[in-house]
């Protein structure tokens, strides 16, 4: 059985009610799971639009540009491309279509995390699309491992093997699927359907994925409405619609949230595990989410080190076989950030 653990985050009274979207308070600022930027953000895949609009030989074969004061696309061909009716010819003979990005929202995310009394953890989450954004919140997901998947077909039904398939709840009025499993992780992903999404300065509790899996951070992709055809409706030349989708698989469509999830098999070697959160406190400190100077950071900081550290140096086996020294923290959280942390770090490496 899984030790009963509640991540302790101070959400304002009435911020996060179960299956409901509603404005934040005016002091709705609270510390939880911030966005992580993705690289794709910090440095665009395609080239910018240029200001005279039109396009050097040298990107002749370039259909996709980031335009800067937007940080929308702007879909660009040659004569002679067949396309949708909605373009438009530009100086220099391109055919153009513009493309909101999915981007324009502004994603926290609040975890909560109990036992189902079955060996299960169930992650609680509450979403919260903050004042800086300029849209609703559509759609967001996050990758969740299914080990149990990458098994020869032999052991399926096997009474020993766990069943780790993610069992997901949506919030009120919008829907959840669970994607088939591709290299032994599935994509959970809760859709708004026909409803309005979660507007800028909203929040919506009631989404969940029950799981076997101890927790650990992955990076969680929020994606928000646009205003528009989505690029599915439009008939684009294949050269065109080919480039769109290879620029969809970076992620660059997307805002990355930096949370936890279901993430290891229990049993996983603590080096793992270790390695996993040192990289994802690392991440938040550096991003100026979490304090460099809490001690409670800094203790975490320097035992994880430490732990890793010390499985270079050992010389009485391999580092999967080394378990020490102590992973013992004694300065306790100082904000609901940091309580959410250590709470994991309790059920995933017994501190």
């Amino acid at each position: 059985m899984y030790t009963k653990a509640a991540l302790l985050i101070a959400v304002a009274a009435g911020t996060c009610a179960a299956q409901v979207s509603k404005p934040l308070p005016a002091n709705g600022a609270v510390n939880a799971a911030p966005s992580i930027p993705s690289a794709t953000a910090l440095v665009s895949p395609v080239p910018l639009y240029p200001s005279t609009g039109v396009i050097p030989p040298a990107l002749a074969t370039q259909f996709i540009f980031l335009e800067d004061k937007t940080g929308d696309l702007i879909l660009s061909w040659s004569p002679g491309v067949s396309g949708p009716a909605t373009a438009a010819s530009v100086p220099g003979g391109q055919t153009q279509v513009r493309l909101e990005r999915k981007t324009h929202v502004s994603p926290m995310l609040y975890v909560t995390l109990s036992s189902d009394g079955a060996s299960r953890i169930v992650y609680n989450y509450s979403m919260v699309n903050q004042a800086a954004a300029s849209r609703n919140i559509a759609e967001w997901s996050v990758p969740v491992p299914v080990p149990s998947s990458t098994l020869p077909a032999a052991a399926v039904g096997n009474a020993a093997v766990v069943d780790d398939t993610p069992a997901v709840s949506p919030p009120g009025g919008w829907s959840s699927s669970v994607a088939p499993p591709v290299r032994g992780i599935s994509l959970v992903t809760w859709s708004r359907g026909s409803g309005p999404g979660i507007a800028p300065n909203s929040s919506l509790s009631g989404a969940s994925i029950s799981s076997p899996l101890l927790p650990g951070f992955a990076r969680l992709s929020v994606s928000g409405d646009i205003a528009g055809a989505d690029a599915s409706q439009l008939n684009l030349p294949p050269a065109v619609s080919d480039a769109l989708t290879q620029l969809e698989a970076t992620g660059f469509n997307q805002v990355t949230v930096l949370s936890l999830a279901p993430r290891f098999v229990p049993g996983t070697n603590k080096l793992t595990i270790v390695a996993d959160f040192f990289q994802g406190i690392s991440t938040l400190t550096r991003a100026g989410y979490l304090d460099a100077g809490s001690g409670f950071v800094k203790e975490a900081t320097s035992a994880l080190s430490a732990y890793l550290a010390g499985t270079q140096t050992a010389a009485d086996g391999p580092a999967s076989d080394y378990s020490g020294p102590s992973l013992a923290i004694q300065s306790r959280p100082s904000s609901p950030l940091e309580s959410q942390i250590y709470q994991a770090m309790r059920l995933s490496l017994g501190i």
